[in-house]
């Protein structure tokens, strides 16, 4: 499991957004305390928000700030200071992901038309397209080892499919392949530590649950089975936990909360007990 460094945070630390203080913010959340902490404190009139994601040492967030219909990528210190705008593009540039070695960036914008996969160094210079496809490609996320990217599209919609699949190319972005291809959204895909396994969200059943499937797309198996949604999943960094929002014991659809449980689904526990929202974590 990553450890702290020096003047920062743990990243054993899940990071989340919540607007609990009235303007959407990261936050962070001590899964054995259930000690909240806002991370972000952003201007008047902007948002944090999107999925934000420790950097593999500890020491940095990326995340994204959007004012009006702008939304720009982030990086901070892990205490929230010394925020810095790396995209300042009026495009939407968002969901950034730090590749294992801390070096690169990848995250989505739609900047030349389409939405694609971008990647650049963390300061910003070296941007490429990755994808560069006319197809919808979202959501990000670099295997452990650095090989792989995984990332969604709507590339094989046929007409029938109402959402994207789970796909990957290689972190260069060659060699793109689906993983999952079912009539149904499978969405935001997290990898195992161990490089071995993928979790995601999906609806193949009518139902938003979380799924669990190899690193090459088979066994896939269901981890929850409820009638509410559960989504945004992420493995703890030691491979033991998932963390997930979800609206289970919610008197109202929109009002996600905070859980926990073990990588084979059992032993869930509520981490969030907010009348704000509370989704999106990451670990």
């Amino acid at each position: 499991m990553r450890g702290s460094t020096s003047g920062a945070q743990s990243p054993r630390e899940v990071l989340f957004d919540s607007d609990r203080t009235g303007r959407l913010e990261v936050h962070a959340l001590n899964p054995t305390t259930l000690v909240v902490r806002p991370v972000t404190h952003t201007p008047a009139g902007s948002r944090s928000s999107s999925r934000a994601n420790w950097s593999p040492d500890g020491r940095r967030i990326a995340f994204v700030r959007t004012t009006g219909q702008n939304a720009d990528v982030f990086v901070m210190n892990a205490d929230g200071t010394d925020p810095r705008n790396l995209t300042d593009h009026p495009g939407a540039d968002l969901f950034p992901t730090w590749s294992p070695d801390g070096e690169r960036l990848a995250w989505v914008s739609d900047r030349e038309g389409n939405r694609d996969i971008y990647v650049m160094r963390v300061d910003g210079s070296d941007l490429r397209n990755l994808t560069n496809h006319p197809a919808f490609d979202s959501r990000p996320a670099w295997s452990p080892d650095g090989t792989t990217i995984l990332f969604l599209s709507d590339r094989d919609h046929r007409g029938e499919r109402p959402g994207p699949n789970i796909h990957a190319m290689n972190s260069d972005g060659s060699g793109p392949r689906r993983l999952t291809d079912h009539a149904r959204a499978d969405m935001e895909p997290s990898w195992s530590p161990d490089g071995r396994a993928i979790v995601f969200a999906s609806n193949r059943t009518g139902n938003q649950d979380v799924y669990l499937m190899s690193a090459d797309g088979s066994g896939v198996r269901r981890l929850t089975d409820h009638p509410a949604a559960d989504a945004g999943p992420a493995w703890s960094p030691d491979g033991r936990w998932i963390v997930f929002h979800s609206t289970r014991d919610s008197s109202r659809d929109e009002n996600y909360e905070l859980y926990l449980m073990a990588a084979d689904g059992s032993g869930l526990r509520r981490l969030t007990s907010h009348p704000a929202f509370d989704g999106h974590p990451t670990w």
